[in-house]
């Protein structure tokens, strides 16, 4: 299946893009299945995130978890703990 992932903000810097498209194994996914997928393909650059750090998620611009399905043209979007001040 094919989606459209968005990095923001720290992940988008460490990756170096901000949009792309990935071809995924299977019909469904779940969200987390999905950064696994991504984090395995893009070890050494994610390896730069603390292990602790939490990544949220969005799909098709709503707030998701990692337990939310991703379908064949959904947008997942990916980006850190928002803080505010």
């Amino acid at each position: 299946m094919e989606i459209q992932v968005c990095y923001f903000a720290r992940i988008r810097e460490l990756l170096q893009r901000d949009t792309e498209s990935v071809q995924l194994p299977g019909d469904a996914l779940t969200a987390g299945q999905v950064l696994d997928w991504l984090q395995a393909r893009d070890a050494a650059d994610w390896q730069q995130l603390p292990a602790d750090w939490p990544v949220l998620f969005a799909v098709n611009q709503h707030m998701a978890t990692s337990d939310t399905v991703v379908h064949a043209g959904d947008e997942l979007g990916l980006f850190p703990p928002v803080t505010g001040g």
